[in-house]
């Protein structure tokens, strides 16, 4: 199966939608920044109920809350083991 998915990568025949492919090889993180400049990482199962994250975001306004998927560039990379061309 893996041999398959690295020949359909690295052959430009994405055979998996590619939301699922960056989730699937990415992290379930949020990366939050807060104006003072502090950062912080939280797991996405559960977050509303995650009660460091509520403390960490009351200590600030928000500056930035990012997903931390895999970009489909890192996707080929950890597929195929290659770097792309350009």
């Amino acid at each position: 199966m893996l041999e398959d998915r690295r020949e359909a990568v690295s052959s430009s025949r994405l055979t998996e939608a590619p939301s699922l492919l960056k989730h699937e090889h990415g992290k379930d993180l949020v990366k939050v920044e807060l104006k003072n400049s502090n950062i912080a990482e939280f797991p996405l199962d559960r977050l509303g109920e995650n009660n460091e994250f509520l403390h960490f975001i009351k200590q600030d306004e928000l500056l930035r809350i990012n997903t931390q998927e895999a970009t489909l560039e890192e996707v080929f990379i950890q597929v195929t083991g290659k770097e792309l061309k350009v």
